[in-house]
């Protein structure tokens, strides 16, 4: 799956990761839920707490098996909100970066082309199109 493109994209792409989670738990009889799972990745303070998640996961399953749980940990990591990420996901944090370069572009080239290049105009520029 393409990286999401939109806020609602994210959400729904942690409704796919909570049910992958879910299956693998219910699947090897773990004892952690998914909502354990989510609360530490709201509460890491370092990589360890990525490993500790690992740790619950991993019950001598074979190498296939092991790196498709990873991948599905990988996911929750990146697309659940840490708290020291200021309540976002590390996804948001990027779509945030992402579309705040195409909005600084777009007012660049617009004031360029159809304005000359007063910096007033492109800061009300920005301010009216932060919506994007």
């Amino acid at each position: 799956m393409d990286f999401p493109k939109s806020k609602e994209g994210i959400i729904q792409k942690r409704g796919d990761i909570e049910k992958q989670l879910n299956d693998i738990i219910g699947s090897l009889g773990l004892s952690v839920s998914f909502e354990g799972i989510k609360e530490m990745i709201y509460n890491e303070q370092d990589q360890g707490a990525l490993h500790e998640i690992i740790g619950k996961f991993d019950n001598g399953q074979n190498v296939d098996e092991l790196n498709k749980i990873l991948m599905v940990i990988n996911d929750a990591w990146n697309y659940f909100p840490h708290k020291i990420l200021d309540g976002l996901s590390p996804a948001e944090k990027i779509l945030k970066k992402i579309k705040s370069k195409i909005m600084h572009n777009f007012a660049f080239y617009y004031n360029q082309v159809y304005c000359g290049s007063d910096e007033a105009r492109t800061r009300d520029l920005l301010r009216d199109r932060q919506a994007l």
